[in-house]
């Protein structure tokens, strides 16, 4: 036999699929899909914990001394640092007298560019670089209690970095709005939160209907993803145009607020809208994921992945090419209860 039949035949033997790790090691609340392991490709249902090991998963025991997670953590804080010093100056840019006509165009393209960018630089960790964000994707299950506050740490730090960075660029006697401080403008504090809540509402569908439905993650994939999550916040900047002007820009990051407020050394109350608005928006859309999910046609319930045992997993067949059409095919494979103690396992 030839080597190039040789090579041919042990390419036609060699399995294709890709073991994912199971929740235990892997995170799923990545807004990139197809990092992290994400929707869980291959994952076995008796990976999942189940028992009492599902709450100590949930909670992220296994996660106490992971490396890997202090390295997401950081990339989080880069970003955030990265996201805050350019968001500064796109504010300064839009805003400026006698520049644009149309501050809020310029703010919503400039922040689409920066979003974009940083969520595909930053992938590997999950591209939130926003704790609201990462306390949405806790209360669906996935991501651990642990992350969740590993990362808003290392996010309200990596804020402060960026606009003490862009103060040192600017001096030190800056006023706060040069730092591009958070204001609800002319809203009440009621409309302000009722505005947050359904803005970051609306951010949340969007990502939940993309990042998160395995149906979409395969035809969008990793490319497309990034980019209609940064069209969702242009569009928000955009729709605040003439809401709560003079002064008012959507608040959806807590981190970003805050962080500004404790470098400038002066809180002005608006931290608070930027932190209830959003957390309410996630309440109701957890309630929404879990009651119906974007996928509820194909899969039925969601599960909530790193608590329930009975978790369906998305397993993608792919011929290898030299077997014909390189065709995909996409299964359902849920496993029952007793498969967990070695029972059978049945495929729908």
């Amino acid at each position: 036999m030839s080597i190039a039949g040789s090579v041919e035949g042990g390419l036609r033997n060699r399995s294709t699929s890709v073991d994912s790790p199971s929740p235990l090691e892997s995170f799923r609340g990545g807004l990139v899909p197809g990092f992290n392991h994400l929707d869980g490709f291959n994952t076995q249902v008796r990976d999942q914990p189940h028992g009492r090991s599902a709450m100590k998963a949930f909670l992220g025991f296994h996660q106490l001394r992971s490396r890997t997670l202090l390295g997401e953590a950081v990339t989080e804080l880069n970003f955030t640092a990265i996201f805050m010093f350019f968001h500064i100056g796109i504010v300064r840019a839009a805003t400026m007298k006698d520049t644009f006509s149309a501050p809020a165009v310029v703010g919503g393209l400039g922040h689409f560019l920066l979003i974009v960018l940083c969520t595909f630089a930053g992938a590997g960790s999950g591209a939130h670089f926003n704790p609201n964000i990462t306390v949405a994707t806790t209360l669906i299950g996935l991501t651990t209690v642990y992350r969740c506050l590993v990362y808003m740490a290392f996010q309200l730090c990596g804020a402060m970095l960026g606009v003490l960075l862009m103060r040192i660029v600017l001096g030190w006697d800056v006023t706060p709005t040069d730092l591009a401080v958070c204001s609800r403008g002319s809203l009440s504090f009621g409309s302000a939160v009722c505005v947050e809540a359904f803005f970051f509402h609306a951010l949340l569908c969007v990502i939940g209907g993309i990042s998160f439905d395995p149906r979409q993650m395969r035809i969008f994939g990793p490319v497309l993803a990034p980019i209609f999550i940064a069209s969702a916040i242009g569009l928000i900047v955009f729709t605040s145009l003439n809401i709560g002007q003079p002064g008012y820009g959507p608040m959806l990051n807590w981190a970003q607020c805050v962080g500004t407020s404790i470098v400038v050394g002066e809180f002005n109350g608006d931290e608070l809208i930027s932190f209830l608005g959003p957390t309410i928006a996630s309440l109701v859309h957890s309630a929404l994921f879990i009651a119906v999910p974007p996928s509820h046609a194909q899969t039925g319930r969601w599960r909530l992945p790193l608590i329930e045992s009975q978790v369906p997993s998305i397993r993608v067949h792919s011929d290898h090419p030299f077997e014909g059409e390189g065709s995909r095919r996409l299964s359902l494979d849920i496993e029952a209860p007793s498969s967990i103690n070695g029972g059978s396992h049945r495929r729908m």
